[in-house]
């Protein structure tokens, strides 16, 4: 019967049951914690309670699970390709790519971005980061095309204008995009 009793002494601080503790004058008249009762010194028994525990869990359970369902649902949205607000940079290039050209303001301390992704068919999709986070989308459909075979709008020509004038191209690229607005602009509808 012994052994029982002393499991369950040495059990209970680690099953939140609270032990006596009394808080008494030192020799100094410092204050001291001890477990025994306070003999001559003057003090006697206070009430401790159990200390970082929530209803029975640790504290910051919530910001942890609430992570892991972030990340649940980021995960589920760029297997399928779709866009979230609240993604990170990082995110958003996983599901578009890289950006066609990204446009950057600081305003008070805060940076926001403007990332372009051009379509081939002459769309453009522009998504909208506030310090490195998805805030919103933007879609434009394709201009339609000229009726003319071989000739260029002036919107294409204006969207040829804008890539060149990115920060993102290389000068190989930007050699390209030159020889065909040069071209385009030959062909002007």
């Amino acid at each position: 019967m012994k052994p029982v009793l002393i499991l369950l002494l040495t059990a209970a601080p680690a099953l939140g049951l609270s032990q006596q503790v009394y808080k008494c004058s030192g020799p100094g008249g410092q204050a001291v914690f001890q477990q025994a009762p306070c003999g001559v010194s003057p003090g006697g028994p206070i009430e401790v309670s159990p200390g970082n525990v929530v209803e029975g869990r640790p504290a910051g359970e919530a910001k942890v699970r609430a992570e892991a369902e972030r990340g649940a649902t980021v995960r589920s949205a760029t297997a399928r390709g779709q866009l979230l607000p609240g993604m990170t940079v990082a995110e958003l290039q996983q599901v578009m790519g890289s950006p066609t050209v990204v446009n950057t303001d600081n305003v008070n301390g805060s940076v926001r971005q403007q990332h372009v992704y051009r379509g081939a068919d002459g769309s453009s999709r522009y998504v909208y980061v506030k310090d490195g986070v998805v805030t919103s989308l933007q879609d434009r459909p394709a201009v339609p095309r000229a009726p003319r075979p071989g000739c260029h709008p002036p919107a294409d020509i204006d969207n040829a204008r804008f890539e060149l004038g990115s920060v993102t191209r290389t000068a190989e690229e930007k050699g390209r995009i030159r020889a065909r607005l040069k071209a385009m602009e030959r062909n002007r509808c």
